[in-house]
């Protein structure tokens, strides 16, 4: 039998019953409701004889991280991981879980699953107050702080080429996001992407772009990308000298002079 204390409060107890059904049926969990004892309780200090209870909401967010972790196991191929799997593609699947995500977001799919909203709200509530966040990490796609017209952004075609972070395109050799051509060269993009490119790298505000100029230590994908336009470099410096080489043995045509 699972013991649960509760202050003297409707709503927190109606919040947990309604959390706990809704967990068990998107996650393949049953819950015998006639197992649950609440107790209520008085909201009588510790001292004087309370009880020390835990902090629902708290709880309660416990209670959805944990279906994350189930839905994050790459092993898990249950029929209600492929239901949520269609209203995430849009937003990369289980890359919104590493977003700092927007409250358009969470309304747009609470349209979809309200159930799915609330665990993407208390998820992006956990992970804030963690902090581990770095510089490096942070995300490109679904971030309420990289907007333009108060829309965030996700090209599903980046995203596909393995463009994730902001550290992506950063060049920390010269401190400054890399041009389009490199972009183009070292991703694959389309040349006719030139405005998507500016208008994204314009937007990202000046506090990460700090944040990027005092981290010193590039991500591993930076430091390969880095190796990718150095070799970029030595190829078109060893075009230059062998273009050079040959116009310099090239003979010069002679004029006749004669008359």
């Amino acid at each position: 039998m699972q013991l649960f204390f509760l202050n003297d409060n409707y709503d927190s107890f109606h919040n947990l019953i309604e959390s706990l059904t809704l967990y068990g049926m998107t996650s393949g969990l049953k819950l015998n409701k006639s197992k649950y004892t609440v107790l209520r309780v008085g909201k009588l200090k510790e001292k004087n004889g309370g009880i020390q209870l835990t902090n629902i909401d708290s709880f309660l967010n416990a209670i959805k991280c944990s279906w994350v972790k189930r839905y994050l196991d790459n092993t898990n191929t249950s029929k209600w991981k492929l239901f949520y799997q269609k209203i995430l593609k849009k937003y990369g699947d289980s890359f919104l879980f590493e977003c700092n995500i927007s409250n358009t977001i969470l309304y747009e799919i609470a349209n979809k699953n309200i159930f799915l909203s609330d665990v993407l709200s208390a998820w992006s509530d956990v992970t804030h107050n963690l902090e581990t966040q770095t510089s490096s990490k942070t995300s490109l796609w679904n971030n309420k702080d990289i907007t333009s017209n108060n829309k965030t952004f996700f090209y599903k075609d980046w995203f596909e080429r393995s463009i994730k972070y902001v550290d992506q395109l950063y060049d920390y050799k010269i401190k400054d996001f890399y041009s389009f051509d490199d972009i183009c060269y070292i991703y694959g993009i389309p040349s006719n992407n030139f405005l998507k490119y500016y208008t994204l790298i314009k937007s990202i505000p000046i506090h990460i772009k700090s944040e990027i100029n005092t981290n010193n230590t590039p991500c591993t994908q930076t430091t390969f990308v880095e190796n990718i336009l150095g070799r970029k470099t030595k190829r078109i410096k060893y075009f230059t000298h062998y273009k050079f080489k040959t116009l310099q043995k090239t003979p010069k045509p002679k004029i006749n002079h004669a008359i």
